[in-house]
């Protein structure tokens, strides 16, 4: 993002205000929505790591695909125990 310390400075001693299209710049470098940065809730479903996770499947062969989803399914069962 090119913006200089002085920008950033004046932003956050509220001299200095984001338009839209700084603040969509900043979510997608934070990997996040402009409501999650506005007002702190995400709109979005669990989706916490699923890219890194859709990166690793990509690549992975069927059989591993398949011990990934039984070792998903025993931890998220052992989840469910513990509530």
């Amino acid at each position: 993002m090119d913006v200089s310390v002085a920008y950033i400075s004046r932003v956050e001693s509220g001299d200095s205000h984001l338009n839209l299209k700084r603040l969509n710049e900043i979510c997608s470098l934070l990997n996040t929505t402009e409501s999650y940065i506005l007002d702190g809730v995400s709109n979005e479903k669990n989706t916490y790591l699923s890219n890194e996770f859709s990166a690793i499947l990509k690549d992975c062969s069927s059989s591993d695909k398949e011990l990934i989803y039984k070792i998903a399914t025993i931890i998220s069962e052992k989840r469910s125990k513990e509530k």
